[in-house]
């Protein structure tokens, strides 16, 4: 499987997607079965659709450019909830195919191929939640995006026009997903520690964050809706009450297997001499968003499992880190097909639950 993977052709890519089709067919094929998070945003986007002024005249705490886009897919594919799960498959398969690229054109990783990109979408299916449109998956593409642009950054420090563009990547993730704001400070720390850019630098990263927010606003504003998305959408992304979703058991078996191998992928990747000191900085970059996620564990007013997709990149690095090294090739095929098996379990659970309540 690895060897396969090894090898730069358009067939892996395809083979790729074909096992990602393949792992979501019975929830594709359950479409008379559905999650509370798709009737809402379809209920969102189709009251869009027939003329309803978001927050003014209707509340919702969806943020504005996921419920422009489920309004576009109500007009395109009507109330569909097979629509939702197909677009996700394609979704995800262009993340792996981002992070794949990143990784390989950035050399994080020694490995040649398209290892990453298996990895990024097992990971990316080991729980329900994982296998349907949403503001967390949407937001998610920006934040790899960013991910990327900032290591740049660390490799090139004259790169003003790239930490620009990663603000506004960022500032478009929090569009599609209020409350990963909070990544801005580990986005920060991250450049302090490694970059060494002068302050102009910082007020230009700060700048493309906020440029298209106060456009937003200005938007809102003249529509006579500000104070509507301001109580609706951005106080309401921040609140210590929470409304709990999450099981020990549903966070057990969907993952305990990836935080196992990403423990291990930690250690290989910080704490050993194979990879250079660039590259450990750039694990340090994918490590730092875990700040960011706590911060929204912490501060999120509902916690679903929807959420830990945010995990999947800082995830997908780690694991892949481990099938990065020479170890006997005999070793690393088993080591690869147990953790997709087991990391595919939660998946199989989860769909289990589905379909018996």
């Amino acid at each position: 499987m690895l060897r396969f993977l090894s090898i730069n052709d358009i067939a892996r890519p395809i083979a790729i997607f074909i096992v990602l089709v393949l792992i979501r067919l019975p929830f594709l094929l359950s479409h008379h079965h559905y999650m509370d998070i798709e009737l809402q945003n379809l209920l969102i986007g189709e009251s869009i659709s027939s003329g309803i002024l978001q927050y003014r005249n209707v509340a919702d705490y969806i943020s504005p450019l996921s419920a422009i886009s489920f309004n576009i897919i109500i007009f395109l594919f009507g109330k569909s909830f097979l629509a939702l799960r197909v677009l996700s498959i394609l979704l995800i398969f262009a993340q792996a195919m981002i992070f794949n690229y990143g990784v390989l054109r950035l050399r994080i990783l020694n490995t040649q191929g398209f290892m990453p990109a298996a990895v990024y979408i097992i990971i990316a299916s080991c729980n329900i939640e994982f296998m349907t449109l949403s503001p967390v998956l949407l937001s998610t593409t920006f934040i790899l995006i960013a991910i990327f642009k900032t290591i740049s950054i660390i490799l090139d420090k004259n790169q003003k026009e790239t930490i620009y563009t990663v603000g506004i990547h960022l500032s478009i993730a929090v569009l599609f997903y209020v409350p990963v704001l909070v990544y801005t400070l580990p986005f920060m720390l991250i450049l302090v520690a490694y970059s060494h850019l002068r302050i102009k630098a910082y007020i230009i990263f700060l700048y493309g964050i906020f440029f298209p927010l106060l456009c937003v606003a200005v938007f809102f504003f003249w529509n006579q809706s500000l104070l509507a998305i301001s109580t609706d959408v951005f106080l309401h992304a921040y609140s210590f009450a929470k409304k709990s979703e999450l099981t020990a058991i549903g966070i057990a078996t969907s993952f305990s297997s990836i935080v196992l191998i990403a423990v291990l992928g930690i250690k290989k990747a910080l704490f050993t001499q194979v990879y250079i000191n660039f590259q450990r900085r750039s694990f340090a970059s994918f490590l730092a968003t875990l700040f960011g996620f706590f911060l929204l564990l912490i501060l999120s007013p509902i916690l679903d499992y929807s959420l830990f997709f945010l995990l999947v990149p800082v995830a997908a690095i780690l694991v892949s880190a481990i099938f990065d090294f020479e170890y006997v090739k005999l070793k690393k095929e088993i080591a690869f097909l147990l953790s997709a098996i087991t990391i595919t379990a939660g998946y199989i659970y989860s769909l289990y639950l589905i379909y018996t309540n």
